[in-house]
């Protein structure tokens, strides 16, 4: 049964080579489900024109071409048999156009690649896929290098520390997301949670070894329920000790993960120039990640 019925990929000049774009094709056609490329255009470096009027006949010209481009690049797409619709999009503000779209068309994916700001703008501004991974009202797949069009592997994180006996909703609508990707790609479906102790060592450094085993049994508990919950097979949970970033940094290159599905969770002070967990992993070149907001 088909997992996706509907797929929007956002996309820019970069169509022809891009990874996100090879996903989305890939899935649809494995899916069945309609793909609709959204082209952003955004306005060119140019000198201002005086006249109005010329402005705006220039804009139009400039979509003209980006429209002709745009079919010619995706063609090929159409031509395999992919129920794909396309659209060249003038924007000057990429997030709230991608917002929009995502509310309007309410796709089951949102697919674009990723992109990542300079260090030293992030301290001014707030990248776009950050930002899109704490607004979006869909499922965001933030597309990084792929070694082949479909997963193989795909990596389901999650915090069994609180909520309801340690497992919430939340987690286990990432589960569900990253069953249903996987169970379309005919991938492995691998859960991870990363404990990490440190900051209780750090409060008390009188705590014991009995404490950190009593601990880390009560933590393994619920994270062992939510996966009898899903059937993962025993060889494929993984609860391990360290800081989540770095835990899932060593994870996915080992095990050559393809994608990361976690939550999305606002960042807060410090945060919002380091970014949390789920945006730090953008950073691992090996994965992609596949994020949900909490209802």
């Amino acid at each position: 049964m088909s997992q996706y019925q509907r797929l929007l990929l956002i996309t820019d000049q970069h169509l022809p080579h891009s990874p996100a774009a090879r996903l989305a094709a890939a899935l649809a056609a494995a899916s069945g489900a309609a793909l609709h490329i959204t082209a952003l255009v955004e306005p060119p470096p140019r000198t201002h024109l005086i006249e109005s009027s010329l402005d705006e006949q220039a804009r139009l010209a400039y979509m003209e071409t980006y429209r002709t481009w745009l079919e010619g690049v995706t063609a090929s797409l159409r031509d395999s048999g992919l129920q794909l619709t396309t659209e060249a999009l003038w924007t000057t503000h990429p997030l709230r156009d991608i917002l929009i779209h995502a509310r309007e068309i309410k796709p089951d994916l949102l697919i674009k690649d990723v992109y990542l700001e300079p260090l030293l703008k992030r301290v001014f501004t707030t990248p776009l896929d950050w930002q899109l991974l704490q607004e979006s009202p869909v499922p965001v797949h933030l597309v990084n290098q792929i070694a082949s069009a479909l997963p193989r592997r795909v990596l389901a994180a999650v915090d069994t520390s609180t909520g309801e006996a340690g497992i919430s909703e939340f987690n286990r609508k990432i589960i569900r997301q990253a069953e249903a990707l996987a169970l379309q790609c005919d991938a492995e479906l691998h859960v991870l949670y990363a404990y990490d102790l440190a900051p209780a060592l750090m409060a008390d450094p009188c705590v014991t070894l009995v404490w950190v085993e009593e601990l880390r049994v009560a933590l393994l508990e619920p994270f062992a329920r939510l996966a009898d919950d899903y059937g993962v097979p025993a060889e494929r949970r993984h609860f391990l000790m360290g800081s989540p970033v770095g835990v899932i940094t060593d994870f996915v290159r080992d095990q050559a993960i393809d994608v990361v599905v976690m939550g999305s969770v606002q960042p807060k002070g410090l945060g919002k120039l380091i970014g949390d967990t789920t945006e730090r992993t953008l950073l691992i070149p090996e994965c992609s990640v596949l994020t949900v907001r909490p209802d």
